[in-house]
């Protein structure tokens, strides 16, 4: 076993096992993480010796909640940076996360990951890409970009504009989270395993890809997953009002989506409305219009548009005010550049994008 400060690496019968390391943090993905990743899926990538890879986080409270936010924000703020020179930190970590979530979608062997507890952002920019997906009862997904003032990177755009109902597009601009039913419903995950047997559900799994008989390795892992696969039995708020989410959501404008919310005079959907009230509204429009731009994408194409993105994110105010107001300072309340949808014009919006065209 090889152990460092961030990530664990080990090696069990013929499965990589990969361990974020980081429990009081919520284990929120550094560049170092980033980076320990990465080189050891590329040897695993030609180990005849591992045959499948596990993708899991410390603790009880979270698979992975996120980007290393902080990082960026103090990169600017106080000029503080890992292994960067300041001015250049956010380009470096944004193109070797993204790069690193390509290398896992692109990955030649199953990789599953355990998405226990929360998983939010680029905690599943890991987790998204990957064949295998196993929740718990207890676990959280969000895509929350909206709030901090960025929007939904790590290849959500391709992920979510693939949900049925315009429910993607309802989780991406609200940035609301989501409980396991939900989860489940939207196909965030694959799989379902009561917590209390998951550690007997790995063991099994290492088990049954080590000698997996006469069967494929995604046959054993699949046949092991079905096995302790516990289907939800009740509807999530998505599920639930899925009729009201594409009634709204597939309006063609934020504008339009915030009026049928605030119409619909349904308590559900106004609370969506007062979500997205709340969010950055250059967030807002810019996400729409890279939802609307990917449609049809690869992977690969909307993981380049995302990088676009993050670096014009990264010159604007909002993203580091939304950061400070709620991750550093924690006072919940950011105070937006422009501050309202009016003020922020479509030349506005389209300078975001205009490197692209």
């Amino acid at each position: 076993m090889d152990m460092s400060e961030q990530v664990i690496i080990e090696v069990k019968d013929s499965v990589g096992i990969i361990t974020l390391n980081r429990p009081k943090a919520l284990n929120a993905l550094t560049l170092e993480m980033i980076r320990a990743i990465s080189a050891v899926l590329a040897k695993w990538r030609v180990d005849g010796n591992i045959e499948s890879v596990f993708l899991q986080g410390q603790g009880d409270r979270a698979f992975c909640a996120g980007g290393d936010i902080k990082a960026t924000y103090f990169a600017r703020i106080n000029g503080e940076a890992e292994g960067a020179k300041p001015e250049e930190f956010a380009e470096v970590y944004f193109k070797e996360e993204y790069d690193l979530d390509l290398q896992l979608h692109d990955f030649p062997k199953p990789v599953i990951a355990f998405m226990e507890g929360i998983t939010m952002g680029g905690g599943f920019g890991l987790a998204g890409p990957c064949p295998y997906r196993v929740i718990c009862e207890d676990s959280i997904f969000a895509m929350p970009e909206v709030g901090i003032g960025f929007f939904p990177d790590i290849g959500a755009a391709y992920t979510l504009g693939k949900i049925s109902g315009y429910a993607g597009w309802c989780l991406g601009l609200t940035g609301q989270s989501i409980e396991a039913p939900d989860i489940l419903y939207c196909g965030l995950a694959t799989h379902m395993c009561e917590r209390a047997n998951l550690d007997k559900l790995k063991t099994h799994l290492i088990n049954e890809i080590t000698d997996t008989g006469d069967r494929s390795i995604d046959e054993a892992i699949q046949d092991v997953l079905d096995q302790y696969n516990v289907p939800f039995g009740m509807a999530g708020s998505i599920e639930a009002h899925m009729p009201l989410i594409q009634m709204c959501f597939s309006q063609p404008s934020v504008t339009e989506i915030l009026d049928a919310l605030h119409e619909s005079g349904d308590e559900w959907a106004n609370e969506q409305y007062e979500l997205m009230m709340s969010r950055s509204p250059t967030s807002l429009l810019v996400t729409f219009e890279h939802m609307k731009r990917c449609i049809g994408g690869s992977f690969a194409e909307v993981l380049a548009r995302d990088y676009v993105l993050a670096m014009s994110f990264m010159q604007e105010h909002d993203y580091f005010e939304g950061v400070r107001a709620q991750v550093v300072d924690k006072d919940k309340n950011p105070q937006w550049k422009p501050k309202n949808l009016h003020e922020v014009t479509p030349e506005m919006v389209l300078a975001y994008f205009t490197s692209m065209d």
